[in-house]
C-alpha cells in the first residue's frame, strides 16, 4: 500500500518540521507546495530533505488565495505520478491523531473517502513557554468537536478513475457533479493548531489584510473573519499579545464559548532540530517587513487583481444557452497558478432532440484553456469524457474568440466580448441528451502578453485579417506597451548547487527579469540582444562561484554563429561562441567581489540574434539568440582569467524553433 501526503503551506516555520516528522509515520512521501513563504519554512524543508526525509518541494509565489487550485493540482500528481493508494490532504498545522501507523488505511474500502473530525487546539496561560514544539506545548482543546468542519482522506483510485474536485478546506470531494461517498471515522481526528503564538497569529492577520489592501482577490469571504482581531492588532501589538490566550478561530462560531479540556496529542515525530526560536516581537517585525517588501515588489506584477467583483478579471462566467430555461450560469474564480484547472458544473435540461450544446463565456481578455468536457446522463455516476482529440473535432469557437495552437488542451483567446462555443456530435446514451455538463477549464490573464506576442497568434491574425494592416500595427504597439509593464515576479532565495530549469514546467520564472520568450517543453529562447536574470541569495556568498549552463544557439546556414557575452554585476566575465545548433555546456567564473551583495544580476548580451522570418526560414518573427535549457551556480575554489571560451558539445536536446 502506497500512501502520499500533500500539503500547501505558507510561513509555517514554527510548525513545519513537527508536521513533517509526525506525518511521515503514516505515509511514504510528502508533496509540499510553498505558497510564497517569507520566513524560514523553505530552508527547514531543505534541511529535512538533507536529513533523508522523502519530501518533494515545489513553490508558487502567486499572491492571493489559490489554495483550492494548488491542492487539486497536488491531488492529481499524487494519484497519477506517485500512484498513491491513499492521499492524506493536510495543512501544515494539522496532525493526525488516533492512529499509531498507516494500518487503518489498509483495512479501509478504497471506493469511499474517510471523513475525520477536526479538533481545534489553543494556547493557555499555563502552557510552558520553554517548549519549542507547539503541538507539545499546546494541550488544550474544545471539549465539543465542530461537526461542520470535517476533513477527508482520499483514495487514489477515485482520482485516477474520474473527474474529481476537492473543495475549499478539504471538506468534500466531488466526483463530477456528485459528492464522493464517505465513511466517518469517529476513532480518528485531525488536531488543528491554527493560532500558536502572538507573532504567528499577528502575521497571519497582517498577511490577509495587506493583500486585501493591495486588491488581491481572495477566494471566499474568509477575510471578514479576521477583521476584528486585525483592528485589535493595529491599536497595540503589546495589548494584542497580552490578550493572546483569549483569541479563538473566528470562523468556528459553533464551538465558541465551549469548555476547554486538556487532551495532549500523541506526537510521534521526535525532537526538533531546525525550528527557530527567535523572540516573539522580533519575529513579527521581521516577517511583517518581509511581507511588505514582497507586496511592494509585486505592485505592478502580472496577475494584479481587484476585489471589485464587477471588474475582477479573474472571474469567468460560463452559461449553457441551448436549453429552454435560461439562467443556468456558474461563476468560477479561476486560478492564478498556470497549472490549476477549475471544474464548472452546469445543469443541461435540454430538449430530447438537442444536437448541439452552446456555451457563452464572458471574462476580461485572457487565455482560456479547456482540458475536458464531461457529459453525465440519467442514472449514471461516471460521465463520458471528451479531451483534446475529441474537442478538436467537436468543439468550435463560433464568435468572439481566436483559437490558437493546442498543447494538451483546447486553447483560445477571449476578449471582453462574449465568446460562443458550440459542442456537437457527441456520443449519446439511450438517444437522450445529457443531464449535467462539466467543463474543466482555466483562464489565465498573466499569460496574455507572452501568448499574444507568439508568432503562432500573429500568423493566425495575418490569415484572418490580412487587409487590416493598420489594425495589426496598433495591436503590436499595444502589446509592446504591455510587455514594458510586465514587472518582475516575486522571487525566493536561490540555493547554491540547485538547478534553474527553463522548460515550460521549470522554475526559471522565479529568476528571469527581461529578454526571454515563452518557455517551451525543452527550455526558453532569449529575446533580442539582451536577456537577464536576478539571482537572490539568502546572504551574500562572498566566495567565488562558477556558472554552468546547458544551452544551444540559434545557428543555421544563414546564421552560422552566435556570440554571447556574459555579464555579472554589470561587468563582462566571459564570452561564449556557439557555432552549432547542437546543445552545449559552458561555464563562467564569477569573482567574489561581484558577490558582495545578497543579489546578483546575470545578463547575456547576444551579438548575433536573428529571427527565422528575417532569414526566410519561417514566419516566426521572434528574435532568437540562445536557447537555455538549465543553469546553476557552484562554488569555485579557484578563478581562471576571463577569456573567450569555445564550449564543448553535450547531450542532444529535443528543442526546436516553433
Amino acid at each position: 500500500m502506497h500512501v502520499t501526503c500533500i500539503c500547501c503551506y505558507r510561513n509555517e516555520a514554527d510548525i513545519i518540521e513537527a508536521f513533517v516528522r509526525h506525518t511521515m509515520i503514516f505515509c511514504d512521501e510528502i508533496l509540499l507546495l510553498d505558497h510564497g513563504s517569507t520566513d524560514e519554512s523553505p530552508e527547514i524543508v531543505r534541511q529535512l530533505q538533507r536529513e533523508g526525509f522523502p519530501l518533494h518541494l515545489t513553490a508558487d509565489a502567486t499572491l492571493g488565495n489559490v489554495e483550492v487550485d494548488q491542492t487539486n493540482r497536488l491531488l492529481t500528481v499524487a494519484a497519477q505520478e506517485f500512484k498513491a493508494d491513499w492521499i492524506l490532504v493536510f495543512d501544515a498545522d494539522e496532525f493526525l491523531v488516533g492512529a499509531h501507523d498507516r494500518s487503518f488505511l489498509a483495512a479501509a474500502e478504497p471506493t469511499s473517502c474517510l471523513e475525520l473530525r477536526s479538533r481545534s487546539y489553543y494556547s493557555q496561560a499555563q502552557d510552558r513557554a520553554d517548549v519549542l514544539n507547539p503541538v507539545e506545548r499546546m494541550a488544550h482543546r474544545h471539549a465539543v468537536e465542530d461537526p461542520t468542519d470535517p476533513k477527508v482522506l482520499v483514495p487514489g483510485a477515485l482520482v485516477r478513475n474520474g473527474s474529481t474536485f476537492l473543495t475549499q478546506g478539504k471538506h468534500q470531494l466531488f466526483l463530477g457533479p456528485h459528492l464522493a461517498p464517505v465513511v466517518v471515522r469517529e476513532d480518528l481526528a485531525l488536531a488543528h493548531f491554527s493560532i500558536r503564538s502572538p507573532s504567528q497569529y499577528a502575521i497571519k492577520l497582517a498577511s490577509k489584510q495587506l493583500q486585501k489592501c493591495r486588491h488581491i482577490s481572495p477566494q471566499g469571504d474568509e477575510l471578514t473573519y479576521y477583521n476584528a482581531p486585525y483592528h485589535e492588532l493595529k491599536k497595540s501589538y503589546a495589548k494584542f499579545a497580552h490578550d493572546f490566550f483569549a483569541h479563538r478561530l473566528a470562523y468556528k462560531p459553533a464551538v465558541e464559548g465551549g469548555k476547554m479540556i486538556r487532551d495532549p496529542i500523541d506526537y510521534r515525530g521526535g525532537p526538533l532540530r531546525y525550528t527557530p526560536s527567535a523572540g516573539d516581537q522580533d519575529r513579527f517585525t521581521r516577517d511583517l517587513l518581509d511581507l511588505s517588501e514582497t507586496l511592494a515588489r509585486s505592485a505592478e506584477a502580472p496577475g494584479f487583481q481587484t476585489t471589485d467583483e464587477a471588474d475582477n478579471p479573474r472571474r469567468l462566467t460560463v452559461e449553457l444557452t441551448s436549453h429552454p430555461s435560461p439562467g443556468h450560469t456558474e461563476v468560477a474564480n479561476t486560478a492564478a497558478d498556470p497549472t490549476g484547472f477549475r471544474a464548472v458544473i452546469l445543469a443541461a435540461d435540454c430538449p430530447p432532440d438537442t444536437r448541439e450544446l452552446h456555451f457563452r463565456l464572458r471574462a476580461e481578455p485572457g487565455l482560456v484553456e479547456i482540458a475536458e468536457i464531461v457529459l453525465y446522463y440519467r442514472k449514471t455516476t461516471k460521465g463520458t469524457v471528451y479531451r483534446l482529440a475529441d474537442l478538436e473535432k467537436r468543439l468550435r469557437v463560433a464568435t468572439g474568440g481566436v483559437v490558437i495552437a493546442p498543447t494538451d488542451v483546447f486553447r483560445f483567446l477571449i476578449s471582453k466580448d462574449p465568446v460562443l462555443l458550440v459542442f456537437s456530435d457527441w456520443r449519446k446514451r439511450d438517444s437522450a441528451p445529457p443531464e449535467d455538463v462539466l467543463l474543466r477549464l482555466r483562464v489565465e490573464h498573466r499569460l496574455v502578453p507572452s501568448v499574444l506576442l507568439s508568432p503562432i497568434v500573429f500568423e493566425r491574425f495575418a490569415e484572418e485579417q490580412r487587409e487590416h494592416f493598420a489594425t495589426r500595427v496598433r495591436l503590436q504597439e499595444t502589446l509592446a506597451d504591455l510587455a514594458l509593464h510586465v514587472a518582475q515576479r516575486v522571487r525566493q532565495p536561490y540555493l547554491v548547487g540547485t538547478s534553474i530549469c527553463f522548460a515550460r514546467d521549470g522554475n526559471s520564472r522565479l529568476f528571469i527579469t527581461s529578454g526571454w520568450h515563452t518557455p517551451e517543453d525543452w527550455g526558453t529562447w532569449t529575446s533580442g540582444e539582451r536577456a537577464s536574470l536576478r539571482i537572490p541569495f539568502e546572504t551574500a556568498p562572498r566566495r567565488p562561484l562558477r556558472l554552468e549552463a546547458a544551452l544551444k544557439g540559434f545557428v543555421n546556414e544563414k546564421n552560422p554563429r552566435v556570440r554571447v557575452r556574459v555579464h555579472a554585476g554589470g561587468d563582462q566575465i566571459a564570452e561564449w561562441i556557439l557555432d552549432s545548433a547542437d546543445p552545449r555546456r559552458c561555464q563562467a567564473a564569477i569573482p567574489a567581489e561581484k558577490l558582495s551583495e545578497d543579489e546578483c544580476e546575470i545578463a547575456f548580451e547576444i551579438l548575433d540574434a536573428a529571427s527565422p522570418a528575417e532569414l526566410g526560414i519561417s514566419v516566426d518573427a521572434r528574435r532568437l539568440g540562445v536557447g537555455m535549457e538549465s543553469l546553476e551556480f557552484q562554488w569555485a575554489d579557484e578563478l581562471e582569467p576571463t577569456a573567450a571560451v569555445k564550449i564543448a558539445s553535450s547531450e542532444r536536446s529535443n528543442g526546436n524553433v516553433e
